[in-house]
């Protein structure tokens, strides 16, 4: 009960004050909500990866899940990555991985049609 007579609800301040300034040594060490909210995303990750339900546009709402979390895109793509290291699942190649792939195979491409532009310009001038 408060001072004026009503209940104090049980999240008021000054319980958890009680709670969290404990200097009790018996007591278990208590996690700071940051390190709570990691571990309910670890647990997400992996209950994903174990579902099979780990895609793309998964990890982009994982992502997105982890702002509301508090906690950065890059940890959580860096928690992504060694969740997904830990379950034995190849990695996800970088943008700039796939770019370079991307561009190998238009050249590859852009080489051919020069080439049978060339035989075509050297059959033209011989006929």
């Amino acid at each position: 009960m408060s001072a004026s007579g009503t209940p104090r609800p049980h999240n008021s301040p000054r319980a958890e004050s009680a709670v969290l300034n404990s200097s009790d040594p018996t007591d278990p060490v208590l996690s700071t909500p940051a390190e709570v909210n990691r571990d309910i995303f670890r647990e997400t990750i992996r209950g994903l990866i174990e579902d099979n339900q780990l895609d793309r546009r998964t990890e982009r709402e994982a992502v997105e899940f982890a702002r509301h979390l508090a906690i950065d895109a890059s940890d959580a793509i860096a928690m992504i990555a060694a969740a997904r290291r830990e379950a034995g699942l190849p990695m996800e190649p970088s943008a700039e991985r796939t770019m370079d792939a991307a561009t190998r195979g238009v050249t590859g491409v852009a080489v051919i049609v020069l080439l049978l532009n060339a035989v075509w310009f050297w059959y033209v001038l011989r006929h």
